[in-house]
């Protein structure tokens, strides 16, 4: 559903840029992730508890890549492909070997393929739209643990929203993602699928500049 949704936009743009003014440029900024889950979740290994993993931060990470954006009067549309990385810790307690609690952290990289709408309204621009992530590969900590399994889908979905201020070529933007996939859905511990109870957003800010 979402790929056609993709690709009929695609069509939609490319019909639309012969007749409309056209802007293509970089960007990069910072995001921050939050996950609203502050619960333990807890393994067990033969009916006995073993492992208890809760989330416990994650950093500020950055992001950079390209934008095309069509403006036809007021009404525009800017796909973008982005580059980014994402940074998550964990604290994870051996409850078998009675060991205290040990921070450890998770990476990975995308590529992110919003495709926004909007208005463009004097220097302002409000635009909103699905966004496709590209898995682009990972590394964890969390592979210390021996029955640990860590599977991430080649591509999931989201959305993004937000407001934009053009300043000449130069323009600044701020933005709210959701992701429709639970958080920590990749993780696998004792043959056990693992996510938490919420899904992951983002808080992105970025700087652009038109060519």
């Amino acid at each position: 559903m979402m790929k056609k949704f993709f690709l009929g936009a695609l069509v939609v743009f490319c019909t639309l840029q012969m007749q409309a003014q056209v802007k293509v440029g970089i960007k990069a900024g910072v995001h921050s992730s939050n996950v609203n889950d502050e619960g333990s979740y807890t393994f067990d290994s033969d009916g006995i508890d073993a492992l208890k993993i809760q989330f416990n931060e994650a950093p500020m990470s950055l992001h950079g890549g390209l934008y095309m954006q069509a403006t036809l009067g007021t009404f525009m549309i800017r796909p973008e492909v982005v580059y980014s990385t994402n940074k998550h810790s964990f604290l994870v307690e051996d409850i078998t070997n009675m060991s205290p609690p040990t921070i450890m952290e998770e990476a990975y990289h995308q590529l992110d393929i919003p495709l926004l709408f909007g208005f463009k309204l004097g220097p302002l621009r409000l635009n909103a739209g699905p966004v496709g992530h590209l898995h682009m590969g990972s590394s964890s900590d969390l592979t210390n643990i021996d029955t640990y399994r860590g599977s991430f889908e080649e591509l999931t979905y989201g959305w993004q929203g937000g407001i934009g201020l053009h300043i000449k070529r130069l323009n600044i933007d701020v933005r709210y993602e959701g992701n429709f996939n639970k958080f920590g859905d990749h993780i696998t511990i004792m043959d056990n699928n693992f996510n938490f109870d919420s899904q992951e957003a983002r808080f992105m800010a970025s700087i652009g500049f038109d060519f």
